[in-house]
């Protein structure tokens, strides 16, 4: 909590020095010297994540995109597989960026390789409906079913959706509806619908 604390600060003092420096040279300065000190801090992936998320959300620093990308660009490429997400979700979504699912893509095959469910059901997804890819029935079932096995929502209304309308898997209107129960229980109201 104190390092969210910390960098909340550091960013804050950034933001404000930028705004609201009485000399220009000098907020330049203090700018670059909170630069470093947040490059210094954010030393490891999950800082660097904290920060992206942080930057992206707008919760507790001034929201910028593009140095929310840069933060999780850092921990991404250490390995982060909550900022691999991040970057596959402003891709897709074209969240301050021009969209690109193929961008969008490598971030999630590559987080859910790394066991992050929502990057499984967001890959699963991307299989299932041909996005920037040709559309992978079998592969979409896959990574719906790793999803489905850490209890992810989406994951199990969508297998459900698949095993309902017969996309890529026989049939089953058992199964379906035991995915629509489990999604609805969690809350969806698209499987709630489903269930009626």
């Amino acid at each position: 909590m104190n390092r969210i604390i910390t960098l909340s600060f550091l960013l804050f003092v950034s933001s404000f020095s930028v705004c609201y420096g009485e000399d220009e040279n000098k907020q330049a300065d203090d700018y670059l010297d909170i630069d470093k000190s947040l490059s210094a801090y954010a030393s490891n992936a999950g800082d660097a994540n904290t920060l992206g998320d942080m930057l992206h959300t707008g919760f507790g620093a001034p929201k910028n995109i593009s140095q929310a990308i840069m933060w999780y660009e850092v921990a991404a490429k250490a390995g982060h597989a909550g900022a691999q997400n991040s970057l596959g979700d402003i891709y897709y979504n074209g969240d301050g960026v021009e969209q690109n699912y193929k961008l969008a893509f490598s971030w999630y095959e590559k987080s859910a390789m790394k066991g992050n469910t929502t990057a499984q059901s967001n890959l699963a997804y991307m299989y299932l409906n041909g996005e920037s890819i040709k559309v992978d029935y079998s592969k979409a079932k896959y990574w719906f079913e790793k999803a489905v096995a850490k209890g992810d929502v989406a994951a199990q209304y969508l297998l459900g959706t698949m095993y309902a309308e017969a996309k890529g898997v026989e049939k089953s209107s058992v199964r379906a509806k035991e995915l629509f129960t489990l999604s609805c229980s969690q809350g969806s109201t698209f499987a709630c619908a489903r269930l009626k």
